[in-house]
């Protein structure tokens, strides 16, 4: 192998010559590079950003939504609705503690609802404290 002109020789077997190669080849190179990252979609960043706004904020956020889409109403629920759920749920409380406490039976006082265990129990102490 011998140069000539800055440039190497190579011969090849099957052609009774040789190539001229230049010492660092120029060619095209080809490259990948794969990334990954997370794309939070628009509806999802306005509902995080809905969910974590202090109360004024949200407000005008709100207003600011209705006053730009004319679908969007606001409704208002009127004070004596308010009051009647909150009364509605209160009775169905009461509802349910009258039941627990007065009618349901315990596995763990003998089968007995709270508040016969309590008689029991209060007759019982005042049998040994006579």
């Amino acid at each position: 192998m011998g140069k000539s002109g800055g440039k190497q020789s190579y011969p090849l077997s099957r052609y009774h010559g040789a190539i001229s190669v230049p010492p660092m080849a120029q060619g095209l190179y080809l490259s990948q590079k794969m990334t990954q990252s997370m794309v939070l979609a628009p509806q999802l960043q306005q509902s995080l950003a809905l969910l974590q706004a202090p109360s004024l904020e949200l407000k005008a956020l709100v207003e600011q939504e209705l006053e730009q889409n004319p679908v969007l109403e606001e409704v208002t629920a009127t004070e004596t609705e308010q009051e009647d759920k909150a009364n509605g749920a209160k009775d169905e409380v009461a509802d349910w503690m009258q039941f627990y406490n007065h009618k349901r039976l315990h596995s763990t006082l003998g089968y007995l609802s709270p508040m016969d265990y309590e008689k029991k129990w209060l007759a019982e102490k005042a049998k040994l404290a006579a």
